[in-house]
């Protein structure tokens, strides 16, 4: 680590990826996340801008710009970990409706896709 770096620079962070497990017996004392059928990435958020990596640590932030104004919505220094997903027409997740846009990066491209 660098004099530059803290502890909590994105280069030290690594997604926190789901498994299949028994509830242990203290259960109420933990919290779950659910396993969505999407894309795993790790948001940093930093100074007014937004860093999306996938969990391979790849740069995927030109993939998904309409998630941009996360970047003006939160403070200084944010994280998230978890999956980017999309929704289909009744309002579940559909990795198919997600799959039709992968790749994109043009707005209007990405609207037309997901209509």
């Amino acid at each position: 680590m660098t004099a530059n770096q803290s502890c909590f620079s994105p280069e030290n962070l690594r997604p926190m990826l789901a498994v299949s497990s028994a509830l242990p017996a203290d259960a109420d004392q933990y919290g779950f996340e659910l396993k969505w059928d999407g894309i795993r990435a790790l948001c940093h958020i930093a100074n007014g801008k937004l860093r999306i990596m996938s969990r391979n640590l790849l740069d995927m932030t030109a993939q998904y710009p309409e998630l941009k104004p996360l970047a003006a919505a939160f403070s200084k220094y944010t994280v998230f970990d978890g999956e980017i997903i999309a929704f289909d027409a009744a309002g579940r997740p559909s990795f198919g409706q997600l799959q039709r846009r992968l790749g994109v990066t043009d707005p209007a491209e990405i609207k037309r896709r997901m209509l």
